[in-house]
């Protein structure tokens, strides 16, 4: 993947590894899109980063992806890198009486369907983009 010249577009932006990506990508030219579910979190980052841009999402609210999607795809056309890094993590107690499935399905519907609703919604954004990371360029010819 180049390094530079990408608009890119980092879920979980605002701490973590996310952040630091975020501001690594950043620090190498590229356009830097965060995305998280604290504004003021996201406020304070694209503040200290001029040019950086942030975008409200709970990765566990379908609208709230569609509406993230709707706004990458109007305001940042050119999207061709998506990380998608967003994850919660929670104690989960399995060896009890009672069992707290609500929180289970929280880290997953977060982890892994949010993920993939994303990844559905933008595809044809970076499908669009000839320079897009990880497109398929067809079917492999190595024998």
């Amino acid at each position: 993947m180049h390094l530079t010249g990408r608009t890119i577009l980092i879920t979980g932006g605002t701490s973590g590894i996310g952040r630091g990506l975020a501001e690594a990508f950043h620090s190498l030219g590229n356009h830097v899109v965060i995305a998280g579910r604290r504004q003021a979190l996201i406020d304070e980052i694209t503040a200290a980063h001029p040019g950086m841009h942030g975008l409200l999402v709970d990765m566990q609210d379908p609208r709230a992806i569609a509406r993230l999607t709707e706004d990458v795809q109007s305001r940042f056309p050119d999207l061709d890198v998506l990380v998608n890094n967003a994850g919660i993590s929670r104690l989960e107690a399995w060896d009890g009486d009672a069992i707290d499935i609500d929180t289970t399905l929280s880290v997953i519907e977060t982890n892994i369907v949010g993920v993939l609703r994303l990844t559905a919604a933008l595809l044809p954004t970076l499908g669009r983009q000839a320079s897009a990371s990880g497109r398929n360029k067809g079917p492999d010819k190595r024998s």
